[in-house]
C-alpha cells in the first residue's frame, strides 16, 4: 500500500455522517486523488466549532470516500452537512512516507533477475547493497517491481533492496 499526496485538496460534505459510517459524500470531490488499488491518503473531518478527525482514505468513486475512521488517536464523532473534509498531512503520513521498506535476497551465483515486494517510483528510489555494500545504479536496471543485475550477485551473498 502507498500513501498518495496532494495539494490543497478540500471540499464540504454533501450529508452529514455519524460516528460510525465509513463512507463520505463530498459536495465535489474533484481537487483530492483519485486511488489506484492498495493507494490511500489521509483527511481530516472538521466541524464549525474545531471538532476534528483525522480519517484513512481508502477508496474514491466520483465524491464517495470510504474512509478508516478515527485515527491518530482521534475519535470518530458526527460531522453536519457542510462540515469541512481537507487532505492533510498528519503525522503517519510523513511516517508512512519515510519509512523504510526493504527487500533482502540471497545471492545463487547466477540469478540475476528479483522480484521486489513493491515497485519503486523511480530507479532513483531504490538502493541496493551487496554484501553491504552500494551498488552504483550502472549495475542494475529497475522495471516495475524487477530489479536486473549487469552480472549476477555472488553465492550466498546477501542482496538488500532499500526503497527511498
Amino acid at each position: 500500500m502507498s500513501i498518495v499526496l496532494k495539494n490543497n485538496a478540500s471540499d464540504f460534505l454533501a450529508a452529514a455522517i455519524d460516528s460510525s459510517q465509513t463512507s463520505i459524500t463530498l459536495q465535489s470531490a474533484a481537487s483530492f486523488p483519485t486511488l489506484a488499488a492498495g493507494e490511500y491518503f489521509y483527511g481530516t473531518l472538521e466541524d464549525t466549532a474545531g471538532q476534528i478527525e483525522i480519517v484513512k482514505v481508502t477508496a474514491r468513486v466520483g465524491t464517495i470516500l470510504t474512509v478508516v475512521r478515527a485515527q491518530e488517536g482521534t475519535s470518530a464523532a458526527s460531522f453536519a452537512q457542510g462540515s469541512r473534509f481537507e487532505a492533510r498531512v498528519t503525522a503517519q503520513s510523513v511516517l508512512d512516507v519515510v519509512d523504510t521498506k526493504i527487500d533482502v535476497f540471497t545471492g545463487t551465483g547466477s540469478q540475476t533477475i528479483f522480484n521486489l515486494s513493491f515497485a519503486p517510483r523511480t530507479q532513483n528510489a531504490i538502493q541496493i547493497y551487496i554484501n553491504g555494500v552500494y551498488q552504483r545504479r550502472s549495475t542494475y536496471s529497475v522495471t516495475g517491481n524487477t530489479v536486473t543485475f549487469s552480472e549476477a550477485p555472488p553465492v550466498t551473498s546477501s542482496v538488500e533492496a532499500n526503497y527511498i
